[in-house]
């Protein structure tokens, strides 16, 4: 190909617009040639994308190049064919003087009909106006950090950002510098607006964006939000939108029977997605937030009083997590059941406490007082021993009385229990029982048994 021909060819290129030159961005520009044939390279497609790069020889025996513009020569050895060179130029004109493969590392042993030695008169690149390369940003989600950059060629640095129209989604904010849009997203929302970047000769290039912010409970099923310590598994959501989970110390009174952790806590959860079902509610505890960790309930206050929402095979003491379904939101507490051990004598002033399980009769069990717990406190109805109740008179009251056992100057209660009732085994050596205050403190004793049938 003659010289002029390869000239006229990349005046072609240059008015059909093949070629975006950025000499304004620090890296440069690119230079891409896609040859013809196999013996003369002949610049067919031209363009610019940030740093500078060709497709060099053509033919196969070559192993090397040799590339001079203006004044930077570039000499490349092992990669000849398909290769690609970066380097940086400044802004201004520059001319093509040589381009040539070798069949070896040598400047004397060029491969014939494959160089091009020199452009006659040089070829004029111009700085393009400047561009928004950007063509969409992605989607952010509320409470989380969001960072992107706009990207830009073209124009003559430095650059200068601004929006133009409309507004960032609330949270966002525009580093005029940088390009950067960063921040935490605080609504739900679609926000669009116009971004302009203008250049060093005030050139002015637009380009209308847009970001959509999304929740934290997507649509679909099974969805599961982790706010700190708290899970949340939605059955099935409907439309997507935010759920937030607030921590405080202080909140509605516990139930009945039932106190705080130290540090007590409550938890205030909303949402604004739609759902239906049933959503699970799994909190956690710290070691040491409760005395006895088994007697933990998960509760949720129906804006009436609260309600044991636990489900079965909770609380998980080896992972501290207790979990509960719900279908309503608003305030969630662990409390712990409040419980008081107390001395129990099955029989008494009698050893060894033999029961005969055969019998018909009851077993009389005294419920010691003690400086700090008073035995009247306790609802007789609530009392069991190895599951049996108190037994009935027949005229439906409970057989139980008071009076000072031990003689230790207060009251104690003595139950008398259904023996038939009784879920013990001649391999039993203890019986248990369980009974509650008047204001629901859980009341637990034990005593040795002797089992005969």
């Amino acid at each position: 190909m003659k010289k002029n021909t390869v000239f006229l060819s990349m005046l072609i290129s240059l008015i059909s617009g093949s070629i975006y030159l950025n000499t304004a961005q620090s890296s440069g520009f690119i230079y891409t040639r896609t040859p013809s044939g196999s013996t003369v390279i002949s610049p067919v497609s031209l363009r610019i994308q940030g740093v500078f790069g060709l497709d060099f020889c053509t033919n196969s025996s070559a192993v090397s190049y040799e590339l001079q513009i203006g004044s930077h020569i570039f000499h490349t050895q092992g990669e000849a064919v398909d290769d690609t060179l970066a380097f940086n130029l400044s802004t201004g004109d520059y001319q093509y003087i040589s381009l040539e493969c070798y069949a070896a590392d040598s400047s004397i042993h060029p491969i014939s009909n494959t160089i091009l030695e020199y452009i006659p008169g040089g070829v004029i690149f111009e700085v393009v106006p400047v561009i928004i390369s950007t063509q969409n940003l992605p989607d952010a989600t509320v409470g989380e950090l969001y960072s992107q950059i706009l990207q830009a060629f073209g124009g003559i640095a430095p650059l200068t950002w601004s929006i133009s129209s409309g507004l960032l989604p609330s949270g966002l904010a525009l580093n005029l510098s940088t390009g950067e849009i960063f921040g935490t997203s605080t609504t739900l929302e679609t926000a669009n607006f116009t971004i302009q970047v203008t250049d060093a000769d005030n050139q002015i290039a637009a380009k209308n964006l847009s970001i959509t912010v999304h929740g934290n409970t997507p649509v679909g099923s099974n969805i599961s939000v982790i706010s700190g310590s708290i899970t949340l598994t939605f059955s099935n959501v409907t439309q997507e939108g935010q759920t937030t989970v607030t921590q405080s110390s202080s909140g509605f009174q516990p139930p009945s029977g039932f106190k705080l952790g130290n540090p007590p806590t409550y938890y205030s959860i909303s949402t604004t997605a739609q759902f239906s079902g049933q959503v699970e509610v799994c909190l956690t505890w710290t070691q040491g937030q409760f005395n006895n960790e088994n007697n933990l309930k998960l509760f949720h206050y129906n804006g009436i009083n609260w309600t044991n929402i636990t489900e079965a095979g909770y609380p998980d003491t080896v992972n501290n997590i207790i979990c509960g379904l719900t279908t309503s939101f608003s305030d969630f507490a662990i409390f712990e059941k409040k419980q008081v051990e107390v001395n129990i004598d099955i029989k008494p002033g009698s050893y060894p406490n033999t029961i005969n399980l055969g019998s018909n009769g009851t077993v009389p069990v005294a419920i010691f007082s003690t400086p700090t717990f008073d035995a009247r406190t306790v609802d007789p109805l609530t009392v069991t021993l190895a599951s049996a109740p108190v037994q009935l008179r027949g005229n439906g009251t409970v057989m139980y009385s008071l009076q000072d056992v031990n003689n230790d100057g207060l009251l104690d209660m003595v139950v008398h229990v259904n023996t038939e009732a009784l879920q013990l085994s001649s391999n039993d050596e203890v019986a248990n029982l369980v009974g509650y205050t008047s204001d629901q403190i859980e009341v637990v004793g034990n005593d040795t048994v002797r089992i005969i049938q």
